[in-house]
């Protein structure tokens, strides 16, 4: 055992010596980037007008070209498709036709997709 620390500490001296193991230089803080980012989160709410048999949706955010909002099934169909037109937007689904059961509203925003759950009885 005392042999392998020996040749350990050979290694770190060795390389201490000939530079391996040498700090980098801490960069110029100039070229840090010292600007701030906000980071906004889309706004995404789903109401569920049970009288009216209407789901309704207001997003707002800013979207790639290609958002969407949908209406799906419990095993991911969609059943009522938009493509998200601006940076905000209301939308509604009229889900009397549908069954009971449990169906999705789902935001894609390209970057995330987000979803919200809601029973129809």
């Amino acid at each position: 055992m005392k042999t392998v620390r020996s040749f350990i500490v050979a290694l770190v001296v060795l390389g201490n010596s000939i530079g391996v193991f040498a700090e980098a230089p801490l960069s110029d803080s100039s070229d840090l980037n010292t600007e701030s980012t906000t980071i906004v989160q889309p706004r995404f709410e789903m109401k569920y007008d049970t009288v009216n048999q209407m789901v309704y949706v207001d997003i707002e955010g800013d979207f790639e070209e290609l958002s969407s909002v949908s209406l799906a099934n419990n095993r991911g169909s969609d059943i009522l498709f938009n493509f998200i037109e601006g940076s905000e937007g209301n939308y509604k689904f009229d889900v009397s036709n549908l069954k009971s059961g449990s169906y999705f509203i789902i935001l894609n925003t390209g970057e995330e997709i987000r979803m919200k759950r809601f029973v129809k009885e």
